[in-house]
């Protein structure tokens, strides 16, 4: 939501499939498929790729982690001759989470992207642009269900148009095992 809780700002989904070779690694291929909402309440329909390969480490009750993310976004694809040219990102995220019951979880990250190109911002390629500082909670219901809530706040830096945000997140994830 945007404007004070009165628009809407996006929508998306995910749908992703994750392998994990060792306890400390996890490697994850993920599509989401965007819906996000202009000024002129037109939608920007975008689709993205990302490959992730997570790093984690226990000690304690904590869970250390490091996320390295690969990603690529096109935006309305038939809308120009760029369209169908993808962002291509780098998002490296860390996180400490507290888990002593299994059940909730606190954590608090921060996230750090670095963009390799934009084909509608060409003066960005190749700069670190958006940071990201994250305290939010996990509930896990059961071995398949967990839900989420998280506060974030979003600043860019080093682009021509800077877009600082407040974020309110609830999540759910559906696991397969």
């Amino acid at each position: 939501m945007k404007e004070n809780l009165t628009a809407t700002n996006l929508f998306y989904t995910d749908l992703g499939i994750s392998y994990k070779p060792f306890d400390f690694l996890k490697v994850s291929l993920a599509y989401r498929n965007i819906q996000k909402f202009r000024i002129d309440n037109t939608i920007s329909f975008r689709h993205r790729g990302m490959i992730d390969i997570l790093f984690k480490k226990k000690i304690g009750d904590f869970d250390l982690s490091y996320r390295q993310r690969f990603q690529a976004e096109v935006r309305d694809v038939n809308s120009s001759e760029i369209g169908a040219i993808p962002e291509w990102y780098s998002r490296n995220k860390f996180q400490i989470k507290y888990d002593s019951n299994g059940v909730i979880s606190p954590y608090i990250a921060a996230e750090f992207r670095y963009q390799i190109s934009n084909p509608r911002a060409l003066e960005s390629n190749n700069i670190w642009s958006r940071n990201r500082c994250f305290v939010g909670m996990d509930y896990k219901k059961n071995n398949q269900n967990t839900f989420g809530l998280y506060y974030m706040i979003q600043q860019e830096f080093d682009v021509t148009a800077p877009n600082n945000l407040d974020i309110v997140g609830l999540e759910y994830s559906y696991s397969i095992k």
